[in-house]
């Protein structure tokens, strides 16, 4: 969770792409974590790495708020982009005991056996709130696109690394994914068996999807509101997370809002905003999607309002 697929005109791998993708979040496998995020901080002062998603990202940030320094920015955007990619080797060769030394929890999960929707962003470096569910007892699957070759490449860095990380989040929330295109049945499956649908809200919306009215950074905005409104149907809660990363020190912050019953669904829609929204404010930077926010922020922009 976190990063946005590569564009397809970069999908097909290079070798920045293979350093990028493969060889700098391998490291994370084989040296402790300290010392491999202190390379990632070294490695983050360069202006190379992903630096066609760092540009972009930048130039659609400064569009909506006061990004700051500017070095600073890309320094920290670069920097949770490798973290996020170094999630998959951490996650898949790390034990629980990671959290333990390395995330610190604000709030808590529902109790084993409730059924949830845990709705998350992409933003910051959020694997590993996958393995924080399994281990408060809570299956948790993964709602997600279908890995699309056509996409992503055939025989790509991306598409390779799309399917392993599919893998990995099946293994670390101990059910399978569950992919868009008749997702509502099998969400229904989870919830009825007492367990999790992990999902990230903050896509843009599709052209005559619905969505709801929210307030992000000062601004009107508009969320999809179709998850919301499944949970409602089911009667099931949300609860928003996120998880941070330290620029510093490397450490996670996992942050768990209070469930939100749907009672209505623009109101619900706020209260997600209202938890992601300081989060945005405080560090822009970890958002991945800047480059997608006009069709967030500009109802005009290929989405119906309901």
């Amino acid at each position: 969770m976190g990063s946005s697929p590569d564009d397809p005109a970069t999908a097909a791998g290079s070798p920045q792409r293979l350093v990028e993708r493969w060889l700098l979040p391998a490291l994370a496998a084989v040296l402790p974590w300290r010392a491999c995020f202190r390379v990632y901080r070294a490695v983050a002062r360069a202006s190379w790495p992903f630096r066609a998603e760092t540009d972009a990202a930048h130039a659609a940030a400064a569009r909506y708020l006061e990004p700051g320094d500017a070095a600073r920015w890309r320094r920290t955007h670069r920097l949770v982009r490798l973290v996020d990619q170094a999630d998959y080797y951490l996650s898949r060769y790390r034990g629980d005991h990671w959290l333990d030394r390395h995330v610190l929890t604000h709030g808590a999960w529902p109790g084993r056996g409730e059924p949830f929707l845990a709705l998350g962003y992409h933003w910051g470096a959020g694997l590993w709130a996958l393995r924080s569910l399994r281990r408060a007892g809570h299956g948790a699957a993964f709602l997600s696109a279908e890995v699309d070759a056509r996409q992503l490449g055939v025989g790509g860095v991306a598409l390779r690394q799309a399917r392993r990380r599919m893998r990995e989040l099946e293994r670390a929330g101990g059910l399978a994914p569950i992919y868009l295109g008749g997702a509502s049945a099998a969400m229904q499956a989870v919830f009825a068996q007492g367990d999790v649908v992990v999902a990230l809200i903050d896509v843009p919306p599709r052209a005559g999807q619905g969505t709801a009215p929210v307030t992000l950074l000062g601004r009107a905005a508009r969320l999809p509101d179709g998850l919301l409104r499944l949970a409602q149907r089911e009667r099931v809660p949300l609860v928003p997370f996120a998880m941070g990363v330290d620029p510093v020190s490397g450490r996670r912050r996992l942050d768990i809002g209070a469930p939100i019953a749907v009672a209505e669904v623009d109101a619900a829609a706020r209260a997600v905003a209202a938890h992601f929204d300081p989060l945005l404010a405080r560090e822009s930077a970890a958002w991945h999607l800047w480059p997608q926010a006009d069709a967030f922020f500009d109802p005009s922009r290929g989405e119906t309002a309901r």
